[in-house]
């Protein structure tokens, strides 16, 4: 086997192997999703208007493929779930949904594209809900440790500590915001047809990212995980 061979080999297997060294690094197989889908719903439309044979547009292709990977390790390591919360939540239908979006979308090579500039659905985005909620809690003198019911209102919520309900309600209007920012955007689209079948494709996206968010928070907070080894050597069971 040639010295390229090798190379392409090892290439392969690093992108493989690459979830599970994730897993056994930072034992967070929810957390690790999370960031994933953070990356990629921040890069998707700028790259989907780029041109077909872009060179951007495979490498964003094969991360869209590790995002599928992805949902189907947090499948694996999650052992169990409670039932009281219904059926256990699947991400990787969703996963497979927005690579179906980024794959049917085009436009003519020839129209001029504005870029899209949509707010994010990740808890990044929902730092300031979350921090609004923390704050009403301890006017209202809520107890911390109360399930759904954040202890701190500093840095980056974590899936299992957001109230579902809030969280809910800020996806609905992060959703109705983005969803109004792209049919604006359509109106330079020449074709009335592809500006219609454009905000169909767009609503099936939008609609998969936030279903995979709430799935993620109902997962992390009714869901138990293999115990994974982290780089500090210790082992973390967390739900």
């Amino acid at each position: 086997m040639g010295i390229r061979a090798l190379l392409r080999s090892a290439a392969w297997c690093a992108v493989l192997l690459a979830p599970v060294l994730l897993f056994a690094e930072d034992a967070k197989p929810l957390e690790i999703f999370s960031r994933r889908l953070d990356a990629i719903e921040r890069k998707f439309w700028r790259v989907a208007l780029l041109p077909a044979d872009h060179r951007e547009r495979p490498d964003f292709n094969s991360e869209l493929n590790e995002l599928e990977n992805l949902a189907r390790a947090v499948s694996r390591s999650c052992t169990g779930y409670d039932r009281k919360a219904g059926a256990r939540p699947e991400l990787y239908a969703d996963c497979v949904q927005i690579s179906r979006v980024y794959n049917q979308f085009s436009l003519d090579s020839r129209t001029k594209n504005r870029r899209i500039n949509l707010a994010g659905t990740g808890m990044r985005d929902y730092r300031r809900r979350h921090s609004k909620h923390v704050r009403d809690c301890q006017k209202e003198g809520t107890v911390d440790g109360k399930k759904g019911v954040p202890s701190g209102g500093k840095g980056i919520p974590h899936l299992y500590q957001v109230d579902g309900d809030d969280y809910s309600d800020f996806l609905d209007e992060t959703a109705d915001k983005n969803s109004r920012k792209f049919s604006s955007w359509t109106k330079n689209i020449k074709s009335r047809e592809k500006a219609k079948t454009a905000e169909e494709l767009f609503s099936i996206w939008q609609k998969s990212v936030c279903d995979m968010r709430a799935k993620l928070v109902k997962l992390a907070q009714n869901g138990t995980f293999k115990k994974e080894i982290q780089s500090n050597g210790s082992s973390n069971n967390r739900r």
